[in-house]
């Protein structure tokens, strides 16, 4: 019974599987080549993956992957007794795969000599390096770039903080020359000594009516009741709620002034009508 039972499941020898694909075979060319290249790389760019493996003389030189910048590893490895030189494309994560399969030292198949072969090799080695080289240059001017960007940046803060600064200080000294005006003294001028400094004074200009109007208050209540009373109108400027308070405060003053007029103005005339009598 267990010879039976051991018979039912024994079903020979298993076979291999298959793998699909087509093989393509045809004369080394670097422009056939960098054909497959571009297909890897356009799957790239589209955010997929198309694996693939390059093979030189039947050694595996550049492992399944599906990343195009790895598939030019295979270069180095080329000679002038080169046989051929096969690149697996898969399909997907499957092991099935389309082979292309390019002939280097095998005359016959495309009549193509030994020497123009080698040729074609030396010829897709210098595009490598000429690409590489010009890859690196694309970098290191990326980098210049960036850092020009980042100078003029800093150039144009600068400039923005010197104008700030150069505004500052011509603020400072107007408010400087304001002040000095105000406490009735005369700045010198920077880097002058003050016996040197020469006042030009254009006695030709008419008065205007603000000055004839300082000079009236000057006349009427001295310089420094003036100066308060033009200090105190920048106060009202400034804050003019101040305003109605202090006009409120101005017709009491004028009210019980005129009232204090009127009862002078009376008790004068009473004394000199007695003086008469």
């Amino acid at each position: 019974m267990e010879q039976v039972q051991h018979h039912n499941n024994y079903q020979g020898p298993r076979r291999k599987k298959k793998s699909s694909g087509k093989v393509y075979r045809e004369v080394y060319h670097p422009e056939r080549i960098e054909r497959l290249k571009s297909i890897i790389a356009d799957f790239q760019r589209q955010g997929s993956q198309k694996f693939y493996s390059v093979l030189v003389d039947g050694e595996t030189v550049v492992p399944r992957n599906y990343n195009a910048q790895n598939f030019d590893n295979y270069k180095k490895y080329l000679l002038s007794n080169t046989q051929h030189i096969e690149v697996r494309m898969y399909f997907g994560h499957s092991p099935s795969c389309n082979r292309h399969v390019f002939q280097t030292a095998q005359a016959p198949l495309g009549g193509i000599r030994q020497e123009d072969v080698d040729e074609q090799i030396q010829k897709a080695l210098a595009k490598q390096k000429a690409e590489n080289e010009l890859a690196h240059l694309k970098k290191e001017l990326e980098k210049k770039d960036k850092k020009l960007k980042e100078m003029k940046g800093l150039e144009a803060e600068l400039e923005a903080l010197k104008k700030k600064l150069e505004l500052t200080s011509l603020l400072e000294k107007g408010m400087g020359m304001v002040q000095s005006f105000q406490s009735g003294t005369t700045p010198a001028l920077q880097g002058t000594p003050e016996q040197e400094t020469e006042v030009e004074v254009d006695v030709s200009q008419p008065e205007t009516k603000a000055d004839q109007f300082y000079q009236q208050l000057i006349s009427d209540f001295g310089e420094e009741k003036a100066i308060k009373a033009i200090k105190t109108w920048q106060i009202f400027t400034k804050y003019p709620e101040l305003k109605n308070e202090f006009i409120a405060i101005v017709n009491q003053k004028i009210k019980k002034n005129g009232k204090t007029q009127v009862h002078h103005q009376h008790q004068r005339k009473q004394d000199r009508g007695n003086r008469q009598n």
